[in-house]
């Protein structure tokens, strides 16, 4: 999730078949009946590609397929529950600074600028209509703009 740009509820609605994993490529699609789906998605409506990372593909391949039913067959609310789990068990505590499924995004835009990643292709890859949204989730840290600052007007 971190390193695809997914949402949580694009996890949560990707179905086995969504996953290439001979292209890599993840297929966001918007299903009738379904309540997890892309942001912005119709049904009916062609479906989206985005890239799948080299670590997304190992984890995908060792699941169990099972045809025509979601890879995470369960709610949101189990989905934070879990996460919330593994944030305690990491050691993550801090308050000031909250980590959610949706944080994850974030981070990956922050990862994606840090490792001079064009910002034209993230917003591609994140699906935003406006760069605006890109820029919000690619805003330096406190001291990355103390150590940008430093390197950018030494004297």
């Amino acid at each position: 999730m971190a390193f695809d740009g997914l949402r949580p509820g694009e996890v949560l609605g990707l179905f086995y078949e969504d996953i290439d994993l001979e292209k890599k490529l993840v297929r966001l699609l918007r299903r009738e009946g379904e309540i997890y789906f892309p942001k912005c998605a119709k049904v009916g409506q062609p479906a989206k590609t985005i890239p799948l990372n080299d670590l997304s593909a190992e984890l995908y391949k060792r699941l169990p397929y099972k045809r025509g039913t979601r890879i995470l067959p369960f709610s949101y609310k189990t989905l934070r529950k879990w996460f919330m789990r593994y944030v305690t068990q990491a050691g993550i505590t801090r308050r000031e600074y909250r980590v959610t499924p949706h944080k994850l995004r974030h981070f990956f835009g922050h990862f994606w600028l840090k490792r001079k990643g064009d910002i034209r292709t993230l917003q591609k890859l994140l699906r935003h209509s406006n760069i605006n949204y890109t820029l919000i989730y690619t805003a330096p840290t406190d001291a990355e703009v103390k150590t940008e600052f430093e390197k950018v007007v030494q004297i």
